[in-house]
């Protein structure tokens, strides 16, 4: 069972149209910048009370993924005029200008030596999580490491109680001393 919902912006109009099997947690995820990088750009730009989201039919999968395709062809929600880049169901074709803007994205650019190492990992067939550029380094009782995984680890501990630990330190520069981010 899936749902066919809209997210229209209620400014300039632009909708989004989309397939989930939860158009609630869906919406959640848009609004935290997971799914649809236009709409995403669109939320921070004109506010969260700007976009709205409703489901507009529910249905068997082959059905909706079918309904999808009618639907953002007649809503016209297509890059430049709303904020899908694919024509929908499961064809997973980008149109013209999207490939165009990734394309030219990094082009005439230089690769700093990180990027460059990165790009080997990856093709060695060791790639690295794509969460690697958020970790913080965290200091637990005056010893510093690299990550909260990594301190959680050494300690025995688990890691949401070390995150939690360092968020009080954080806010408060209290409790416990010697713990927090770095």
């Amino acid at each position: 069972m899936l749902y066919l919902y809209q997210a229209t912006n209620k400014i300039n109009n632009k909708c989004y149209i989309g397939v989930s099997n939860n158009p609630k947690k869906r919406e959640c995820y848009h609004r935290n910048g997971q799914g649809s990088k236009l709409l995403f750009q669109a939320l921070l730009k004109y506010g969260i009370n700007a976009i709205e989201f409703k489901t507009l039919v529910c249905g068997e999968d082959n059905y909706i993924l079918d309904l999808e395709i009618k639907a953002i062809a007649h809503f016209n929600t297509m890059t430049p005029y709303g904020y899908n880049l694919s024509e929908g169901g499961t064809s997973g074709k980008q149109n013209q200008t999207s490939i165009s803007q990734s394309a030219n994205a990094r082009r005439g650019s230089k690769r700093t030596p990180e990027m460059k190492k990165r790009m080997g990992i990856a093709r060695c067939g060791k790639g690295m999580s794509h969460r690697a550029g958020f970790a913080k380094a965290v200091m637990v009782d005056g010893k510093i490491y690299d990550t909260i995984t990594e301190a959680a680890k050494s300690m025995a501990l688990k890691q949401n109680t070390l995150e939690m630990r360092c968020r009080r330190h954080d806010e408060n520069n209290t409790w416990p001393r010697g713990w927090g981010y770095v």
